[in-house]
């Protein structure tokens, strides 16, 4: 299941959900627009939710998780 995260309901995704894989990115971004059907595919052949977080709308969650660059994936 692909999610889109904001802070106002990331600690009910991370909390409800035993694996999470988190992608941050930007929709300017062309590296996170080519991984985006890696992650599509990906959500069709395992069952893990993706938690998708738009840097540029949740800066907050960015800076906690120390994001410098973009794409990047964290699994909680």
């Amino acid at each position: 299941m692909i999610i889109h995260v904001t802070k106002d309901n990331f600690k009910e995704v991370v909390e409800n959900n035993k694996v999470v894989l988190i992608d941050f990115y930007a929709t300017w971004c062309g590296p996170c627009r080519m991984l985006g059907p890696v992650l599509e595919q990906l959500d069709k052949e395992v069952d893990v939710v993706i938690a998708k977080i738009d840097c540029d709308e949740s800066e907050e969650l960015a800076a906690s998780f120390n994001v410098s660059s973009i794409p990047a994936l964290f699994v909680v």
